[in-house]
């Protein structure tokens, strides 16, 4: 019989045989049997824990680029990821309110201009700027918008 380091269980080298392993004292005492297969899988199972806390999280620059926009524009999506139907707005149109399809539920967007998101109750504003994008906004501002103006707020 040989006996995995740590565990508590013995087992024979020539087979998956196991001893029992006890847990408590006295009367409260009972035995666990446990095979060696079980240890190893939860080895395995803790290298990879600790290998996903201690690898960085994928973050916003490591994400692909947004769509183009064309200068002096802000171009939103109705969906999030650019997807969905999309409207472009020029800083030289002045202030306008949001298309009906984009009326609080902008997706995603991306600024080549300096704006203003404005949502008018409860009235709150957000500048944006030249290289500003959102792939993920609708459970944001984007949520909330109700127009667009030129500069700032």
């Amino acid at each position: 019989m040989t006996s995995l380091p740590g565990s508590g269980v013995s087992a024979s080298p020539d087979s998956s045989m196991v001893t029992p392993r006890h847990i408590g004292r006295g009367a409260a005492s009972f035995a666990v049997l446990e095979s060696p297969v079980k240890l190893r899988s939860w080895s395995l199972a803790a290298a990879l824990a600790l290998t996903a806390l201690l690898l960085p999280a994928q973050t916003a620059s490591a994400q692909a680029a947004p769509p183009p926009c064309p200068d002096g524009s802000v171009c939103f999506w109705s969906e999030e990821g650019f997807h969905g139907s999309y409207w472009e707005w020029t800083a030289r149109s002045g202030y306008r309110d949001m298309p009906p399809f984009l009326h609080d539920h902008v997706g995603s967007a991306v600024a080549s201009t300096r704006a203003c998101f404005v949502n008018w109750s409860p009235v709150e504003k957000r500048d944006v700027f030249n290289g500003d994008w959102r792939s993920r906004y609708l459970h944001d501002f984007g949520g909330r918008i109700d127009g667009v103006g030129p500069g700032a707020c």
